[in-house]
């Protein structure tokens, strides 16, 4: 390293801020983790080390995750939830995919009474679990041990990942027009204009 050496050097580029945008971290991660399958599938099966696919499969998960989240909160905003606040809190400091898969479904199904929505957070829910069950608490992807440390195995080095790319992209679909319908139903409440500042950063 030079003393001039820093991680944080500005380029070129103009800066933008996606400050307390959850659909702005949410794309960049599904996003990185898109650019990385190409670049472990232009180097053939035949050069692929096992312990590339975690960096992915973390970068999907915590897409996932924050998806999920988002919707959640979307889904607290509509039902005009007293409690607001602390349960914003209680959902930030989760890593369970499938708790909040069923907090999901309780806020954003309901939001939505058409059957085709049911049917396709249904199949959602069955990929999202696939996940939880190769990593239930976002450590497996993350760490080589857990918290008891004891090692962490993942043996998906013959994992499709062009497979897993076009499903998160589906995926990502389904997020979209769920956020979308919670979204039309919030410009649907009266009191909308009278937000604090903390109830628009959660939108």
């Amino acid at each position: 390293l030079q003393p001039d050496d820093t991680p944080f050097k500005p380029a070129s580029l103009q800066d933008t801020d996606a400050s307390g945008s959850w659909v702005s971290y949410g794309k960049a991660y599904k996003t990185a983790a898109d650019r990385l399958v190409d670049i472990v599938l232009a180097k053939g099966t035949a050069g692929r080390d096992a312990t590339e696919i975690c960096p992915i499969l973390f970068l999907y998960r915590h897409f996932l995750e924050l998806e999920l989240k988002s919707l959640v909160v979307l889904g607290y905003l509509v039902r005009q939830t007293v409690d607001l606040k602390e349960r914003v809190h209680k959902v930030l400091s989760t890593h369970s995919l499938t708790g909040l898969l069923t907090e999901c479904r309780k806020v954003a199904v309901t939001a939505s009474s058409r059957p085709i929505f049911r049917t396709q957070f249904d199949m959602l829910e069955r990929c999202i679990n696939e996940f939880a069950v190769h990593d239930s608490s976002s450590y497996v992807f993350r760490y080589p041990i857990d918290k008891k440390l004891n090692s962490n195995t993942v043996n998906l080095n013959s994992l499709d990942l062009a497979n897993l790319c076009a499903v998160m992209g589906k995926i990502g679909q389904v997020f979209l027009v769920a956020r979308r319908r919670l979204q039309f139903e919030i410009e649907d409440l009266e009191n909308v204009e009278s937000w604090t500042d903390e109830e628009a950063i959660m939108y």
